[in-house]
């Protein structure tokens, strides 16, 4: 993947500036977030990003030739685990059990992980819907790192006006957007084509199940900011290996 050094675009990135290009910018929303890491920054926004979501560790020595964030899941790890050296940037996320992860505490004890863990961290993910998301969301900011607030609905894919209506609600709270729903068909996945193609700002958009499988490398290119694949093992149905989205985009 790229170096993190390097804000400029690879050969591959240079082919997808066009696509990646919203039709209008809001003058509100920000067009590139910067992870910052001790090895350097990483730009969110101008080329997609490849995470890889890391169920247990250690990383895998491929790691680095696959993606280019790292997403842990303290959820799945665990919150007595010790963490190795990782020489990639670091999403942190403790996904809640209302939305797919394995987080089933009190909100006020998941908060204190994140600001236990923050210093380590280059972006945090926390839930939209979540009663925390504000206050980690300020975590990250006050730290000088990125947050994610995430949607995700696993028994359909809402209207387009319910998806851009929580795009914008999120856009008050962090950094960037991730909208994920089961698309059952394809005129979901035709909503999440639309949302994505009228976006403002980075925006992270994916669809879940078989019918979806394809938005993890179609929607990269027509301008999502993140695709996500596993580095361990699937965590979301119809998900594809990091190694297989990175070998697939650099073509």
């Amino acid at each position: 993947m790229a170096n993190l050094m390097e804000i400029g675009a690879s050969a591959f990135s240079s082919k997808l500036l066009a696509n990646n290009s919203p039709n209008s910018v809001h003058c509100n929303v920000p067009s590139r977030v910067t992870l910052r890491t001790p090895q350097g920054e990483l730009v969110i926004g101008a080329v997609p990003r490849v995470v890889g979501t890391l169920s247990a560790f250690p990383v895998p020595g491929t790691a680095r030739d696959v993606c280019d964030i790292v997403e842990v899941r303290l959820d799945l790890l665990g919150t007595g685990v010790t963490w190795p050296p990782i020489d990639l940037p670091v999403l942190l996320t403790i996904r809640s059990n209302t939305e797919g992860g394995q987080w089933s505490g009190p909100d006020k004890e998941r908060l204190e992980l994140y600001r236990k863990w923050i210093p380590l961290v280059a972006a945090v993910d926390v839930e939209l819907n979540s009663s925390i998301a504000g206050d980690v969301c300020k975590l990250a900011r006050d730290a000088g790192k990125a947050s994610i607030v995430s949607f995700h609905d696993f028994s359909a894919t809402p209207t387009l006006e319910v998806l851009e209506a929580i795009v914008e609600r999120g856009r008050g709270v962090g950094s960037l957007v991730k909208i994920v729903t089961l698309a059952n068909t394809e005129r979901d996945v035709e909503i999440l084509r639309t949302l994505l193609s009228k976006r403002q700002g980075p925006l992270c958009v994916m669809g879940m199940g078989q019918q979806a499988a394809m938005t993890r490398l179609e929607f990269p290119k027509l301008g999502s900011c993140l695709t996500y694949g596993y580095l361990d093992k699937p965590l979301a149905p119809g998900q594809t290996s990091a190694a297989e989205l990175s070998a697939q985009l650099r073509k």
